[in-house]
């Protein structure tokens, strides 16, 4: 299913997509040995510029490769992600930083990729994946934060 949807992320974000609004309601799914796997969000997504809205939950991840590539939303003013997996410890905080004209975050149960074995898969560690610090700064037009999960905000 995943190659459809990447596909179907694709033709949307070349037609002036204002909102992607995302979810996989059964959160990650569940392998022949009961290891949760998550959809990859595809790098194709940022290049989406005239996206206000992102809302992604439930079993996604974002991965180092979608941080590295020059993500710039610079319409973006909506940023919704629950149940969101990141490759890093940073990644969140290095998609906010490139949102110059976000409003409005949430933030609910994401967590951290601890990274064994086949890449798609979620382990757990001893913190539980638990992202640690978040920092936001330098957003002007910030008005609400909805932070849950997370053990510091700065």
């Amino acid at each position: 299913m995943s190659k459809d949807v990447d596909l179907w992320l694709k033709l949307v974000s070349e037609s002036g997509l204002e909102v992607l609004d995302l979810c996989f309601p059964d959160g990650s799914r569940q392998d022949e040995e009961g290891r949760g796997e998550c959809y990859v969000l595809p790098k194709g997504v940022i290049e989406g510029k005239s996206l206000t809205k992102l809302a992604l939950m439930g079993g996604i991840r974002v991965d180092p490769a979608f941080m590295n590539h020059s993500v710039k939303f610079f319409s973006l003013r909506v940023l919704s992600l629950w149940s969101v997996v990141s490759g890093y410890e940073k990644a969140i905080e290095h998609l906010i930083s490139c949102c110059p004209l976000i409003e409005h975050i949430t933030l609910k149960c994401c967590s951290v990729l601890i990274p064994r074995g086949t890449a798609n898969r979620i382990l757990q560690s001893d913190t539980d994946g638990v992202m640690k610090s978040l920092s936001m700064h330098g957003l002007q037009k910030l008005k609400t934060v909805d932070v849950q999960g997370i053990q510091e905000v700065y």
